[in-house]
């Protein structure tokens, strides 16, 4: 039994849970934690996708606004 499921066992026998209804429910929620997590870090890497994506745009835009400036100063100094 890990630390966390060890603790909410321990808070569900200490409101008067029995035994194998309180090991039930902390295993449960110790699921539940695990599903959380794997969720959380998907949306991180969704999320690190989603910056890198922004800064190649920021590059792509910064280079098509540099090239729009350079046509346009030699239309007009030329």
């Amino acid at each position: 039994m890990s630390t966390m499921q060890s603790e909410r066992f321990d808070a569900f026998r200490s409101i008067g849970v029995d035994e194998e209804k309180a090991l039930k429910a902390a295993t449960a929620l110790n699921g539940r934690d695990r599903e959380f997590t794997a969720a959380f870090n998907e949306r991180d890497r969704e999320i690190a996708a989603m910056k890198t994506d922004i800064v190649l745009l920021k590059w792509m835009m910064g280079f098509t606004l540099a090239m729009v400036t350079a046509v346009f100063l030699k239309l007009f100094i030329h």
